[in-house]
């Protein structure tokens, strides 16, 4: 394994950064420490004086160290000590925050991809929830809402349907457990939290919790955490292009599938629903 030495120290304020870089390679503008386009490494930052772990040991967690926001190490590292679970960084990244949610959307994707044995441009997503979870659903399956090939259904339930578009094969997941009931305590602790009224020890311990229940998602039996089975489900058609037209009302435009006729005048759903009301 190459070894890394440590090129520069700048401290500002309570922050100190350390910049690395691989031996026997030098920075493209040396004079600038952590500019995006050197060629560290990793970087580092925290609190002034604290103790980083090694960066050789860590440069697992970073897919990609430039213009890459990091989370804490320190914080953050039970989570990719296994590198089968390496692809939640970008979920996390992409999310902004650890959350059992998310955890939830990554099984989901990857279980899918595995048992579909496709990803993407031949794959179609419906989710019948908009959580957290459907984040990492994105970021696992390449199916997003501008390529036509994640469908929302606005039911309220951790269900996930994928299709193979090229065969048609079907998987359906569904939870099996709420996580309220599989963790009782983290349900309390989060009332309190969203009430104000939670103690830094209630905060602390609340984020703790968090952070188990996400690990103990990540490592679950695939049969444990879902109910999964093949679905009778109707392919959805083909992505068909609208043209727009102006609403009548208010002159933004608005999809001529979506616009709504009244009296003569073309209106936009908001438009329309404001004019029923009168």
């Amino acid at each position: 394994m190459e070894k890394s030495k440590k090129i520069g120290h700048i401290s500002e304020d309570n922050l100190s950064k350390t910049f690395y870089i691989p031996k026997n390679k030098a920075l493209e503008k040396p004079t600038v420490f952590g500019a995006s386009n050197t060629m560290c490494l990793t970087v580092f930052e925290g609190p002034k004086n604290r103790k980083f772990l090694d960066v050789e040991e860590n440069k697992q967690y970073f897919l990609n160290t430039k213009n890459r926001k990091f989370l804490d190490v320190e914080e953050n590292k039970q989570y990719f000590l296994n590198t089968k679970n390496r692809k939640f960084l970008d979920v996390v990244n992409f999310h902004g925050h650890i959350c059992p949610g998310i955890a939830i959307g990554y099984r989901a994707g990857k279980i899918a991809i595995k048992k579909l044995n496709i990803t993407d441009e031949k794959l179609l997503t419906i989710v019948e929830n908009d959580s957290c979870s459907i984040d990492a659903v994105q970021v696992i399956t390449g199916c997003t809402f501008g390529k036509g090939n994640l469908i929302f259904k606005d039911y309220g339930k951790h269900v996930y349907t994928f299709i193979n578009k090229d065969n048609r094969n079907t998987l359906r997941l569904s939870l099996n457990k709420n996580i309220d009931e599989m963790y009782p305590e983290f349900d309390m602790l989060r009332d309190k939290i969203f009430s104000g009224s939670a103690s830094n020890e209630d905060k602390m311990e609340f984020k703790n919790q968090k952070n188990e229940i996400t690990q103990k998602i990540l490592d679950m039996p695939n049969d444990e955490l879902f109910n999964i089975k093949s679905a009778e489900i109707r392919i959805p058609d083909k992505i068909q292009m609208f043209q727009s037209v102006k609403c009548d009302i208010c002159g933004e435009l608005v999809a001529v599938h979506r616009a709504r006729i009244k009296r003569g005048n073309v209106m936009c759903i908001p438009c329309f629903d404001e004019y029923l009301k009168t």
